[in-house]
């Protein structure tokens, strides 16, 4: 398995509203030490190298939603499309974040 990044940020209407309301996310999926399993002794000597060290996957997923965006006023139809975007952006963070954590999951298991 390849380690991975996917990270996307949006602004959720059009800057003519004024209104600057933003989605910023991101998840990787990366191989890190294994901690457990290494020794304060390792870590002390001199030829110590982490990564020859046992490797785990692990998952990093973060989301930021901008102060704007937090409550929205919605008075007819064309207000509810930065509420869509949101919906979207807030869909594909949960999808990535699951097929990250499966993938982590699986790998782990293996080991």
């Amino acid at each position: 398995m390849k380690k991975w990044t996917k990270r996307n940020r949006v602004f959720l209407n059009s800057p003519a509203s004024g209104c600057f309301a933003g989605v910023a996310w991101s998840v990787a999926l990366e191989q890190q030490t294994d901690w457990r399993s290494v020794t304060d002794k390792e870590i002390d000597s001199a030829d110590f190298d982490p990564k020859k060290k046992p490797q785990k996957w692990a998952v990093d997923a973060h989301i930021e939603i901008n102060r704007e965006a937090l409550d929205h006023y919605v008075s007819r139809k064309a207000h509810l499309r930065s509420v869509k975007n949101m919906q979207r952006e807030l869909n594909r963070f949960i999808a990535l974040s699951e097929k990250a954590l499966r993938d982590a999951e699986k790998e782990n298991a293996k080991s």
